[in-house]
């Protein structure tokens, strides 16, 4: 049997845009668990889950997985995880079928034709992001 994982932060210090986000910051997150973000608009809440996600490092401090720090295998870390934040993953100039075939090249997937019929978008497979509605965007 394998040992359960980890996913853990220590003393992480955080500065966006020369201001101070959070500092002396701890987590610790084994397989399976949920880590619930509560905060006022401001607090970090969206800037922890970048740096959790590999997409920000921290000013100081260790992020890791089962003790291997996220900057030593950032291909690991990526493979592992999804991250999904405010904005529409859409570029405007981009069409369906390229935003699909950037995404799934990004994880190795292809199958984009059967995505687009999967979710009856085959239709505007061809139309760039910027006519997309709010609906079809997500």
């Amino acid at each position: 049997m394998t040992a359960p994982q980890l996913f853990t932060g220590q003393d992480l210090l955080c500065l966006r845009g020369g201001r101070l986000v959070f500092q002396d910051l701890d987590f610790q997150l084994a397989a399976g668990g949920c880590l619930t973000l509560v905060g006022p608009n401001g607090s970090g809440k969206s800037t922890l889950l970048r740096l959790m996600a590999g997409l920000l490092k921290p000013l100081r401090g260790t992020i890791a997985w089962d003790g291997v720090a996220l900057g030593q295998d950032p291909e690991a870390h990526r493979a592992r995880l999804h991250y999904v934040g405010h904005l529409d993953a859409v570029k405007a100039s981009f069409t369906c079928r390229e935003i699909l075939a950037f995404w799934a090249g990004l994880r190795g997937a292809g199958g984009v034709d059967a995505a687009l019929a999967a979710f009856a978008i085959d239709t505007i497979a061809d139309v760039p992001g910027r006519f997309l509605s709010a609906g079809q965007r997500r």
